[in-house]
């Protein structure tokens, strides 16, 4: 210990039961720089108070002895660790405390590391005991600076960088937007010969992290990119920014390998969460040149990680001018967008359902239209952009309340109404209360639910399948048919059918374009309308175009269909012409004929009844083959394994 004697004399004029006050009450009216409580038994830390942006701030997870050694690896100046070690050792301090000279208490002179770089001399000052009001096992530590106090001892005048320090996040140790680009400017300048580039880092669905993992282990993510980017400023002259929330900033020398390693670096830690590729982080980078300003070209480097977050197998993207160009252009859909819901140019077209058997209409589905003067945008270009940017709820919630306008002053209008159908997305379900904004509207348009089909896609019950299941269940109780949109278009398995309630099925047509080798197609959906029909759900096949589709359906019995070949998507008043004419209209809605025969081919075909579906739909069952004079059990399900009570089919 240095020089201590001057303090302990000091400080024994606190430990007095003559009087009231005590070493505790003392420190926690002196001016600190930090103020931490340990829990030795638990192994706990709480760090109550720091400054923020002073010292080269510890990384720790929560533990003291996590603290302990950080501390030891990066803050305590390399000659004064045995120092550190002997005041703050886990292992020892309890014993140290109780028989130090001044009961309870113990302290130290030592350096830590500051922000910007150097040491700074601190008194750290450890204590425990009932007389200072803490129970057994918790320790309290103060910090204290006497920078000045040491410099008047070895009679040097030092320069104060403590403001230099506000330079730099507290957490990440990383410069402030501000001071980054500042000391971008200057290393530029220093250096125009390198290679310089910008890199902007955000880690995906970072408040996501931080609702899974909890804010102290979004706290520790953050404090970790920092340190893997400080460890990037030591070895390849680079230089750190901290803009807020998840957003990093870094200028460099442009090294592939290194920026590869740093991406890596990331990606494994938040990987060691337990989780698959949700917060992967994304690198956008952008080269600096003569032509562009340096807060010009940063933005760029925004722009290549915007893109960088959209694709998840390719993650570090370099700006070209083709990004530039069509960032501008999705975001001119977008501002076009809000003018086009006030300006009514936003409307929806009708495409008719129909009984396969009858050609009556059975429904219709609504598709969004957008007329901007004379020009139609498709859907194509508009709707993908308004998914990317989260705007798409605004769309479907317009096209929503217009479609039960219609529907209203149809049957105003003294109309047979026929049902129609509207699209809810993954984003509409996890943005808004579905089940309460339908009812709302029904209710404020006075309309039988019947008349109101909901389509959701099929993708979104296999990524959120609880979500969607409860918000599936709630519609259905109050009455609105729930149709599953998009059906085999990979996101799920056939069992999927017999554990979801649903009212109708919509399947693609693209099983049967009858072009090139369509026996894969035709298998799977012949698989499909079987299990439809075993499990008594309706199916309707959209996308239909050609006769040869239809006689097709017709040989399945499929009942509904959807497509081209009646009616590409029309006006409203095109669709009024159509359903005027009442004899047009199939008011029975969706219905299902169900298996009268089954055959045992079926059945021995897994892809039509899995062993899911065997043990769900049948009582006891097994087939055996004969072949001469043995005997083989071919398939078998769980009711029969039980039934027979054998232990090994072997």
């Amino acid at each position: 210990m240095q020089n201590n004697q001057k303090p302990y004399d000091f400080y024994k004029l606190f430990f007095n039961k003559k009087t009231n006050i005590s070493i505790r009450d003392y420190l926690n009216e002196s001016s600190y720089d930090a103020l931490g409580e340990i829990d030795l038994y638990k192994d706990q830390l709480n760090i109550s108070y720091t400054v923020a942006g002073k010292y080269f701030a510890p990384f720790f997870d929560g533990t003291f002895s996590g603290l302990y050694a950080f501390t030891i690896d990066n803050v305590v100046h390399p000659d004064d660790c045995v120092i550190y070690q002997e005041l703050m050792n886990p292992q020892a301090l309890l014993k140290r405390l109780n028989e130090s000279e001044t009961p309870n208490f113990i302290h130290a002179e030592l350096r830590y590391k500051l922000q910007e770089g150097g040491y700074r001399w601190v008194e750290q000052c450890v204590l425990a005991g009932e007389e200072n009001g803490l129970r057994e096992g918790i320790v309290q530590f103060y910090v204290f600076d006497i920078q000045s106090k040491k410099s008047r001892e070895m009679g040097v005048i030092t320069k104060d960088k403590t403001l230099e320090a506000q330079e730099r996040d507290s957490i990440t140790r990383l410069y402030l937007e501000k001071a980054f680009f500042k000391h971008s400017i200057e290393n530029i300048k220093a250096n125009p010969n390198k290679k310089w580039c910008f890199i902007s880092i955000d880690i995906e669905h970072f408040r996501l992290f931080d609702e899974w993992y909890g804010l102290t282990a979004g706290t520790n993510l953050i404090a970790h990119v920092g340190l893997f980017i400080m460890e990037l400023e030591n070895n390849h002259d680079a230089i750190g920014g901290y803009f807020g929330q998840d957003d990093f900033a870094i200028l460099m020398p442009y090294d592939e390998d290194a920026i590869n390693e740093l991406f890596d670096k990331i990606r494994n830690y938040t990987m060691s969460f337990g989780t698959s590729v949700g917060f992967m982080p994304a690198f956008g980078i952008c080269f600096v040149d003569d032509k562009n300003e340096i807060m010009e070209t940063f933005s760029h480097a925004s722009v290549a990680c915007f893109y960088a977050k959209s694709d998840i197998k390719k993650r570090i993207y370099v700006y070209d001018t083709n990004m530039h160009s069509k960032s501008e252009q999705e975001y001119r859909i977008l501002l076009d967008f809000i003018d086009a819901i006030k300006n009514n140019e936003i409307t929806f077209y009708l495409q008719p359902q129909y009984h396969i058997f009858t050609k009556q209409i059975v429904g219709a589905e609504s598709l969004s239209r957008w007329f901007k003067g004379d020009k139609i945008i498709s859907p194509a270009e508009f709707v993908p952009v308004l998914e990317k940017y989260g705007f798409i709820t605004d769309l479907d919630k317009y096209i929503w309340e217009e479609v039960c306008k219609f529907q209203r002053d149809w049957i105003d209008n003294g109309h047979k109404p026929v049902p129609i159908s509207v699209n809810v997305s993954q984003v509409d379900i996890f943005t808004i209360d579905i089940f309460e904004y339908f009812v709302e509207l029904v209710k404020k348009y006075n309309l039988p639910t019947n008349l109101i089909k909901i389509e959701i896609t099929e993708s979104a019950y296999s990524e959120e399948s609880n979500v969607v299941v409860d918000v599936v269940s709630k519609l259905r109780c109050y009455g609105f048919t729930v149709i599953m949109d998009d059906f085999g278009s990979g996101y799920s398995s056939l069992n999927m059918l017999s554990n979801l309630k649903l009212d109708v099925i919509k399947l693609d047509a693209k099983f049967i374009s009858f072009d090139g080798d369509i026996t894969k197609g035709i298998h799977i959906l012949e698989s499909i309308v079987d299990m439809t029909k075993t499990i008594a759900v309706p199916l309707i096949v959209e996308g239909v175009e050609t006769k040869e589709q239809i006689d097709f359906l017709e040989g399945l019995g499929c009942r509904y269909v959807q497509g081209y070949y009646f009616n590409r998507p029309m006006p409203k008043d095109d669709f009024i012409k159509l359903i005027a004419d009442e004899k047009n209209i199939d008011d029975a809605g969706f219905k299902v004929k169900l298996n009268q025969q089954i055959t045992v081919k079926e059945f021995l075909d897994k892809n039509i009844y899995s062993d899911s579906m065997l043990n769900n739909i049948l009582g006891a069952v097994a087939f055996y083959s004969w072949h001469n004079d043995e005997v083989d059990i071919v398939r078998f399900n769980q009711q029969f394994f039980e039934s027979v009570n054998v232990p090994d089919f072997n």
